[in-house]
């Protein structure tokens, strides 16, 4: 790693995006030479196309990769409508790329992009995967990406999403501004430290998923699965089922014990179950549980792993679930701060509320729902 690595950050609370963008790039060139790279991280409260016009121009010559979400994290709070920008400065390689139609063929958008990362040369690194998160088909994707460019690089990221609208996501780099896309970025030079982890465990009821399709479960056990569901948590009127759904995700074991999150998001007239993102059928599913204590305490474990597997981080970047968010509620900021305190002074943070997050499980990246990402970058 080259020690002459130079990170500044930016935030902009403007409402205008033309401005946001402008005062947000701007402040954070002073002072900074040589930038190689920039993320652009947004809210979908603005027009996205004004925003990708103008980051063109500002940084024109300089790659850079972007995604809107539910809310910008700068240092220990959240914003609900902001742009804040990471600039890189310093000997490093990267490269870009961005696949359309993520919902018609994850399969070709995830080969696809890793043939084009590969097309630099680059053959070791990080790869920062951005997808629309409203697309039920990113698991996919991220297979075929994995199978394109295999174990000799780490894979993280964050799924593009809105404020809880579920209406449209906006993708981007400094090629293209696109929706039901996937963006990546893939770094050399930087040493980037990553961990995650979520705090939900099993509360004793399972199922296994005997029929489902995307993002939708039909049946638990052969039988219904909202009622097959309500026998294990609980009666719930279905205009509640995203509040108690919210509280009883799903959980699935992997090879190592680690329970990757599945969210349970409505009920479908015929008694299916809709989820945030993609459910594996014929899987045996978890009903899982936590507490804010433990969210919190979760958080600190995974900024004190990262910590103490850093060497001298000058900058982090979060990828945490919208959904913390809403159940943390006011007391989502104790996250922020935990994470901020392990990582200790003179560590910037920068990130963003996902609808879904990308971490590597034994090497291999998967699709994670309810958990917090981080990574030191230094």
């Amino acid at each position: 790693m080259n020690g002459n690595l130079v990170f500044k950050t930016n935030l902009s609370l403007s409402s205008d995006p033309r401005e946001a963008v402008e005062n947000c790039i701007s402040e954070a060139y002073e002072g900074l030479k040589d930038v190689r790279f920039a993320f652009l991280f947004t809210t979908d409260s603005y027009d996205h196309r004004v925003i990708w016009e103008t980051a063109r121009v500002l940084l024109r010559g300089i790659r850079f990769v972007g995604l809107c979400s539910g809310g910008v994290i700068f240092e220990d709070e959240v914003y609900k409508k902001a742009i804040g920008v990471c600039l890189i400065g310093g000997d490093i390689e990267v490269c870009t790329s961005i696949q359309g139609d993520l919902s018609k063929d994850p399969k070709k958008a995830g080969a696809y992009l890793g043939e084009e990362l590969l097309e630099s040369g680059i053959r070791e690194g990080t790869v920062f995967v951005f997808p629309d998160g409203f697309s039920s088909k990113v698991s996919e994707a991220l297979k075929a990406l994995y199978e394109v460019m295999g174990p000799s690089f780490d894979y993280l990221g964050g799924c593009a999403g809105d404020n809880l609208r579920f209406f449209k996501t906006y993708q981007f780099t400094e090629k293209e501004l696109r929706s039901d896309a996937i963006a990546a970025a893939l770094i050399k030079g930087i040493r980037i430290t990553s961990a995650f982890g979520h705090g939900w465990r099993p509360t004793g009821h399972y199922f296994v998923i005997t029929e489902a399709k995307g993002k939708t479960v039909n049946k638990l056990d052969g039988r219904e699965a909202f009622s097959a569901y309500c026998e294990a948590v609980g009666p719930i009127p279905p205009e509640r089922f995203a509040e108690v759904g919210l509280r009883y995700p799903f959980g699935f074991s992997s090879s190592s014990g680690y329970f990757l999150i599945r969210d349970p998001l409505k009920v479908n007239p015929g008694g299916g179950i809709e989820f945030v993102t993609e459910v594996p059928a014929h899987a045996l599913s978890y009903i899982m549980e936590t507490t804010k204590e433990e969210m919190i305490d979760t958080a600190r474990k995974v900024a004190k792993e990262v910590k103490q597997r850093s060497e001298n981080p000058s900058l982090a970047l979060i990828f945490d679930c919208v959904s913390r968010r809403i159940l943390l509620g006011k007391e989502f900021q104790r996250e922020l701060l935990a994470v901020k305190e392990e990582l200790g002074k003179g560590v910037g943070i920068i990130g963003i509320l996902t609808f879904g997050e990308i971490g590597c499980l034994e090497g291999v990246p998967f699709l994670h729902n309810k958990t917090l990402v981080l990574a030191t970058l230094g």
